[in-house]
């Protein structure tokens, strides 16, 4: 792909996206700043997008007009680091991709490379880490319990100390989830315990 510079209005805002030398650059007057590595000429280049629901979409044309498609399996993200994101990508059961609102989320559990998301409706698949969602996801609003587990703290229905530093949670779906010990003080430290 040879270098060009393109100039975009976003929501009133100027960004410009350079293209040159195997890297993407969005900069502007916002507080959003991207890097992305190219993976090559001759291969279809796919971005995942995490943005607010207000943007997404015009991010998303303006990217696919330029000949990147968007991909929510992608290893690459696009993310507007101003904000964290109102919905992420999962599958359902039936392996469909949806986008869920951040704010049905009760847990989110690993299962060695499996990733869960549940909410009062279903469980999803993610193909993100829990370290990904840790680093992604409000930390006022979500709070990693163990090293398999993390939880939106205002889902928590009943909070149980046990013996040997553990808390039990009983979260709003019925599920049942454990502050292990590593994660004991981190938890009260939290909620002022």
């Amino acid at each position: 792909m040879q270098s060009a510079l393109y100039s975009v209005l976003f929501m009133q805002k100027r960004l410009q996206i350079f293209f040159k030398y195997n890297i993407i650059i969005i900069t502007g007057n916002t507080t959003a700043a991207v890097f992305v590595l190219w993976k090559g000429a001759d291969e279809l280049f796919r971005i995942r997008l995490e943005f607010s629901d207000e943007s997404y979409e015009e991010v998303k044309k303006t990217l696919n007009e330029h000949g990147i498609e968007t991909d929510d399996e992608s290893e690459y993200v696009l993310l507007h680091k101003s904000i964290f994101p109102e919905r992420i990508a999962v599958r359902d059961n039936e392996g469909t991709r949806l986008l869920i609102s951040v704010e049905d989320i009760i847990t989110i559990e690993s299962y060695g490379h499996n990733i869960e998301v549940h909410t009062s409706e279903s469980v999803y698949r993610s193909a993100d880490s829990l370290a990904r969602f840790e680093s992604i996801l409000a930390p006022d609003k979500f709070l990693r319990v163990s090293n398999s587990v993390i939880i939106r703290t205002d889902k928590i229905e009943h909070i149980t100390p046990t013996l040997y530093m553990k808390f039990i949670l009983k979260m709003k779906n019925s599920e049942k989830v454990d502050v292990t010990r590593n994660y004991y003080t981190k938890f009260k430290t939290y909620f002022g315990i």
